[in-house]
């Protein structure tokens, strides 16, 4: 089960849910590339986000 627009797998990058909320995986270098635009979700504990959430579309 995995979205059309996921090109990598899990284990190679981070989740992303999307702002129609669809979930892909992408390489966490995208979200390096525009960090405003990501919000980061953590696990208490955990010093890694456990998945990101898109918070602005592209301007």
């Amino acid at each position: 089960m995995r979205h059309p627009d996921t090109v990598i797998s899990p284990w190679h990058g981070t989740a992303i849910v999307r702002l129609d909320g669809s979930i892909v995986t992408e390489y966490e270098a995208i979200v390096y590339q525009d960090p405003s635009r990501y919000k980061a979700w953590f696990i208490e504990g955990d010093e890694a986000p456990f998945y990101y959430e898109e918070v602005s579309g592209i301007d």
